[in-house]
């Protein structure tokens, strides 16, 4: 089983663990500890539970996934994993962009990728004609972290 730690009983959340990396990555520059080896396994298992580069919200423990891929778990798995990964940081928030849409003259984000679609719950908020809160805040931070004014300039 990947190193995911379990979150919930029975249930895996990447987002969770990518939060668990980051506050890592922050211990170990503020006490001049070395948990990379951790760090880099938790990032690869991470890495086995994307498709089409977002990331899936729910794993079971066997490792298969509960829940479709999410921008609002991707775009917070961003923020978090700046520290820990800046190159697997911006892949997420690069793979996330494919959920941008503009609505009369407003960027939103999707919660679901185009073609599929799933319910509102806790972590999407609300979702209206497709389109997230969550999601869609978010990405306002994932963008503002990696320097995309113009996606931050949108959403905001």
């Amino acid at each position: 089983m990947p190193d995911l730690v379990e979150t919930y009983p029975s249930e895996r959340y990447p987002v969770d663990n990518a939060s668990a990396l980051g506050a890592l990555a922050l211990y170990d520059r503020a006490f001049h500890a070395d948990h990379q080896g951790l760090i880099h396994r938790g990032i690869q298992a991470l890495q086995q539970f994307q498709e089409q580069g977002l990331l899936h919200q729910s794993v079971g423990t066997q490792g298969h996934a509960l829940d479709l891929p999410r921008g609002s778990g991707t775009f917070l798995a961003s923020i978090f994993l700046a520290p820990a990964d800046p190159v697997f940081s911006r892949e997420l928030f690069l793979s996330g962009k494919q959920l941008f849409q503009s609505v009369l003259g407003f960027g939103i984000m999707r919660e679901y990728l185009p073609g599929s679609s799933g319910r509102m719950d806790i972590d999407s908020g609300p979702i209206f004609l497709g389109a997230g809160v969550s999601s869609t805040g978010f990405a306002i931070g994932a963008a503002r972290i990696h320097g995309d004014q113009e996606t931050f300039s949108a959403l905001v």
